[in-house]
């Protein structure tokens, strides 16, 4: 699913993106909606963009956006030679350098089904060491005890930073996330990185999604539910 049909439907805030072919549409896109811009590479056959390093932030200048267009190329090739590169989004920036990069993701498990995943951004991304993990549904005290563990466990820094993480807003936004992937059980997996918070300010850089078919109304696949009629069964 695309990202700006995607933040439509959720009316979650997003940046609007901007698509350029190459690097010299990408740096006069640029300079028509503002600097600082970020870019991202589009690829439907690179599934994550850490994986070459598609996304860059931050980017001031003509010169930085240029150089960061042919590099986020360059990688792309090397390491995907057949992928399909359909140019690059840009997208204008909040002016919040002190901003915090943070990651959620939602992956399916074999034996608990959907987990909620919650870390800090960045190019390499190991969840088993580097994200704090839940299961849906989330109401906003499941929420906000997944983002406390985040920040006890160190993999969410919460105060060195320039604008401390709004938890409670974090917290709505999960909440947001786990209502999703419970209403579509066609979501087998979701990524949203780089997410920019800065306070309660959190914007959505890039969303990625896959979809499934399904056969029944998902409910069967969370784990808690799976839990709750066993508990029950036991009862009588």
């Amino acid at each position: 699913m695309k990202f700006a049909p995607f933040c439509m439907l959720t009316a979650w805030r997003c940046c609007q993106p901007w698509i350029a072919s190459d690097s010299a549409e990408a740096v006069h896109i640029a300079g028509q909606v503002g600097y600082p811009v970020a870019l991202k590479l589009r690829s439907p056959d690179i599934p994550h963009n850490s994986e070459v390093q598609g996304v860059m932030l931050y980017l001031r200048t003509a010169s930085e956006v240029e150089q960061a267009a042919n590099a986020i190329f360059d990688r792309a090739k090397q390491v995907f030679p057949q992928a399909r590169i359909h140019g690059l989004l840009v997208q204008t920036m909040a002016n919040r350098p002190g901003s915090q990069e943070l990651r959620i993701v939602v992956e399916q498990d074999a034996v608990f089904g959907p987990l909620i995943m919650l870390g800090e951004g960045g190019s390499e991304w190991r969840p088993e060491k580097q994200a704090a993990v839940a299961l849906p549904p989330l109401n906003q005290a499941l929420a906000r005890y997944l983002v406390l563990q985040a920040v006890k466990g160190g993999k969410v820094r919460a105060h060195n930073v320039s604008r401390p993480l709004d938890i409670p807003a974090l917290s709505q936004l999960l909440v947001k996330v786990s209502n999703l992937i419970v209403d579509c059980p066609q979501i087998t997996r979701l990524e949203i990185h780089p997410l920019l918070a800065s306070g309660d300010e959190l914007n959505l850089l890039d969303v990625t999604l896959q979809l499934s078919n399904v056969n029944d109304n998902g409910q069967s696949r969370l784990a808690i539910r799976l839990i709750l009629k066993s508990w029950k069964s036991g009862l009588h």
